[in-house]
């Protein structure tokens, strides 16, 4: 029992999002624009919602982690290539200005 092949692409396409989403706005928050006062409501949720990344859970901060060595580290390296990817799109568009 499992999933198939549409459903696996669905569910690919979907992490993947995800996965771009956060590293976008890990970059967005890592290397901010020049402070500018706020133009508007929207503005305002523009430059401040992608700061939702840095919250931490209650579980983090109480240090219960059933993840192993092995799967943490898998974790951080598929999260840092999409960030250094990002970044490099993110350099690349800040130096065509």
């Amino acid at each position: 029992m499992g999933f198939n092949e549409p459903e696996q692409a669905v569910m690919e396409r979907t992490t993947m999002g995800f996965h771009l989403a956060l590293a976008s706005d890990q970059v967005s928050t890592l290397f901010p624009e020049k402070p500018t006062a706020f133009k508007s409501f929207e503005d305002v949720v523009e430059k401040l919602v992608p700061y939702h990344i840095w919250q931490v859970c209650d579980e983090e901060l109480d240090g219960q982690d059933d993840e192993t060595e092995v799967e943490r580290k898998e974790r951080e390296e598929e999260g840092m290539s999409y960030l250094s990817l990002l970044s490099m799109v993110y350099w690349r568009k800040r130096n065509e200005c």
